[in-house]
């Protein structure tokens, strides 16, 4: 019976984490200077250590990081500037494949990415955004910012992919999260219903089936939805100060949080 393995940390501090994970898992932190700083899991391997951190200079962020594989590559967004735009890159292997913007926002207080598609709060009306991107290379095809209608929130979303479409997350002014499905196409939403239960004041993390929030009592809760329902809330077993990050590998979930100790702390569910 799938379980959380226990919490290990990887010694740095870092004000917003998010994982990516393929073949291996990433973590990227945004560090104490700004810079965005990557650790991997070689190979996916849970009984496997964590690298040392390196930095994917050329930017320095005042929101994210957000991750998200997309074909074969990583890539990683941000924002930066007083204007809070957001900015991307793939992830090399050793640091940026160069940072590009995304064109036409301003005002970004949170990001989150699966592969193909962007989702923001904006800052300056707590509205949702979202984007889609195409393309290999390190620098992607992209179309144009949509408002996702129906929810306004001071919190950040959440989105996944999941079956052929996708999931978004989002927090309704209440703190209660809501979910809404997108197709396959990246145009066609369903509508908003509520998760049932949970409460949170920071955005969530989803990966696949299962969401993580980070309760009103800093804690961390999980559920599990099955494409029609949600299985009902639990305990991971740790606590933190901000926003949580998820990612799925093979066989295995991998949440990552900035700990109370202010180092990144993380743990498997398998």
């Amino acid at each position: 019976m799938a379980a959380w393995l226990g919490w290990k940390k990887i010694p740095m501090g870092g004000t917003q984490v998010a994982p990516a994970a393929s073949g291996s898992v990433n973590i990227f932190a945004r560090g104490d200077d700004s810079v965005v700083y990557q650790s991997g899991l070689p190979s996916g391997q849970l009984n496997g250590s964590f690298s040392p951190w390196v930095g994917l200079y050329g930017l320095t962020s005042n929101v994210g990081p957000a991750a998200t594989m997309h074909g074969e590559s990583t890539y990683v967004f941000a924002c930066s500037g007083g204007t809070s735009r957001v900015f991307y890159t793939r992830w090399n292997g050793s640091g940026a494949d160069g940072w590009h913007e995304v064109v036409g926002l301003e005002g970004v207080a949170h990001i989150s990415a699966a592969s193909g598609v962007i989702a923001v709060r904006n800052g300056n009306d707590n509205t949702l955004r979202y984007n889609t991107f195409d393309g290999s290379g390190p620098v992607l095809s992209w179309g144009d910012w949509r408002t996702v209608d129906g929810i306004t929130t001071a919190h950040g979303p959440a989105i996944t992919a999941f079956g052929s479409g996708y999931v978004l997350v989002g927090v309704a002014e209440t703190g209660k999260p809501w979910y809404r499905d997108l197709g396959a196409d990246r145009t066609s939403w369903g509508a908003w219903k509520p998760v049932g239960g949970g409460q949170t004041y920071d955005a969530p993390a989803m990966a696949q089936s299962m969401l993580v929030l980070r309760g009103t009592d800093n804690a961390l809760h999980w559920n599990s939805y099955d494409g029609l329902s949600w299985a009902g809330w639990n305990s991971a077993q740790g606590q933190t100060a901000n926003a949580p990050a998820l990612a799925h590998s093979g066989s295995f979930f991998t949440l990552a949080v900035r700990g109370m100790d202010n180092r990144v702390n993380y743990a498997f569910y398998a």
